[in-house]
């Protein structure tokens, strides 16, 4: 009887390729990385910039001053707003200003008014020594996130408190810029963006109409949805402030020349 023996080999086990779900972690904690990343230099940035604050001469110019009746506590600086003031709230992402204090500049975006341009433009300048940050977070979560505020990592008027907000306001140390755009191009474009887009899911969200309606040319936008629905992107753009703020405004740039009016802003902070 002839023995046959069978030579069994062992393979070393290969290890199992990433599931869809690892990679979705994997994915998840860099985005989270990178916002802790931002929410600690916007830390630093704000503790800085409150030193720098606390170093400003309390002696202000009294130009300023003559505007208004209303003084603080050391009459010095008009109280122009309070704690219930538009510019002061968090309710809208647009309704405060954004402030970059090394420049002592304070800046209105207002909604199509080429704000995703301008917010990208406030972060190059905010941290202009860390470009890799801008450049890598814009590349992983896009242009939405530079409206929010909780992600974006810009300061606003919001974040510091009453009497510095009152003095930001009307310091003439101080330049507070506002764009504006042609309200015909304007309404336009949010009738393009907000009511042809997506087949008008924005306007079923924030007005609360019909899919009929929302599918709107732009004469039916222009008589039924403007003036029944108030909404931050087709309101007149005398309505982004309170109005005897525009007094402060010592800056205003238009959208058809943005470009050489941002040129002209740099050179008079000294960016």
């Amino acid at each position: 009887t002839t023995k046959t023996t069978t030579k069994t080999t062992t393979r070393r086990p290969q290890p199992p390729p990433q599931s869809r779900q690892h990679k979705c972690r994997h994915y998840l904690s860099i985005v989270f990385a990178l916002h802790v990343l931002i929410l600690v230099w916007r830390f630093l940035y704000m503790y800085q910039a409150r030193k720098q604050l606390d170093r400003t001469d309390a002696a202000d110019a009294d130009g300023a001053a003559a505007a208004d009746d209303a003084t603080t506590q050391n009459n010095v600086h008009p109280v122009v707003i309070d704690k219930d003031s538009f510019v002061y709230s968090k309710k809208n992402w647009d309704a405060a200003p954004i402030i970059i204090p090394h420049y002592k500049l304070m800046v209105f975006t207002t909604p199509k008014v080429a704000c995703t341009l301008i917010k990208h433009t406030l972060r190059t300048l905010m941290y202009s020594n860390n470009k890799t940050t801008t450049t890598t977070t814009t590349t992983i979560l896009g242009d939405s996130f530079v409206h929010d505020p909780r992600k974006n990592g810009l300061l606003y008027l919001h974040d510091y408190t009453i009497h510095e907000a009152n003095h930001m306001l009307t310091s003439t140390e101080w330049t507070r810029v506002v764009f504006v755009r042609n309200p015909k191009v304007r309404v336009l474009s949010a009738h393009l963006d907000k009511g042809r887009r997506n087949n008008g899911t924005y306007l079923q969200r924030h007005c609360g109409l019909l899919s009929t309606i929302t599918i709107s040319t732009f004469e039916e936008f222009i008589h039924e949805i403007v003036p029944n629905c108030v909404d931050m992107h087709w309101l007149p753009q005398a309505y982004r402030m309170e109005a005897h703020l525009w007094k402060y405004i010592n800056f205003v740039g238009r959208v058809e020349t943005i470009h050489t009016d941002l040129e002209r802003l740099f050179k008079r902070i000294g960016a």
